[in-house]
């Protein structure tokens, strides 16, 4: 057998083994453990990269943020990638951890405190049967995007905000995606938004 043959046995022979060995629990708890270990080394040489220039990247990303944000489609941009983030996980989690932060709960009560201003000074006549009721008739979906909702939250057709009431006539079952969403816009003009065809 000469030189070539013994390296294309051996070539198959390497091949047949990887193939075998691969279906391996000690293989996968190899490749899972070296995998581990490369992303924990990529991480810490990417945190030294960013220390480094941490003030520098900062800025850049205030003077982008300030840039994006004086165009149409610049703020489009933003809300979306606020969304986004908003309803992952780690967003979820960021944004409960915050709360819990003094200058979170400051903001928080902020918030309440003046959507309770607007309810005393709106017409407010919805009592929590009537809302039960309303949550009732949709079959516990939103109104907006038809989803089975555990906890819907109150929206308002005309917002408050905009001079409506709070009566079992201006209240609907929304998502807590549909809600913030829609937020103070004119119903029409948002849907036409949801669905891309806002000027």
């Amino acid at each position: 057998m000469n030189t070539e043959e013994q390296k294309k046995k051996h070539r198959d022979y390497m091949r047949e083994y990887y193939k075998t060995y691969k279906e391996t629990d000690a293989f996968k708890e190899h490749m899972a453990k070296t995998r581990d270990d490369r992303n924990a080394k990529a991480r810490v040489r990417a945190k030294k990269r960013y220390d480094a220039k941490a003030d520098e990247l900062r800025a850049q990303s205030r003077d982008y943020y300030h840039t994006r944000k004086e165009t149409p489609a610049g703020r489009e941009m933003l809300a979306a990638t606020r969304k986004k983030w908003k309803n992952s996980e780690l967003g979820k989690a960021t944004e409960k951890k915050w709360r819990e932060t003094p200058k979170g709960r400051a903001v928080s009560q902020a918030v309440w405190e003046r959507r309770r201003a607007a309810l005393h000074d709106a017409v407010n006549t919805l009592t929590t049967a009537e809302w039960r009721e309303i949550i009732e008739s949709y079959s516990g979906l939103c109104v907006y995007c038809n989803k089975k909702c555990d906890k819907p939250t109150q929206d308002h057709i005309i917002p408050l905000s905009a001079g409506g009431s709070h009566t079992k006539e201006n209240v609907v079952p929304a998502c807590k995606s549909c809600n913030p969403s829609k937020g103070n816009k004119p119903l029409l003009y948002w849907m036409s938004q949801k669905i891309g065809y806002a000027t």
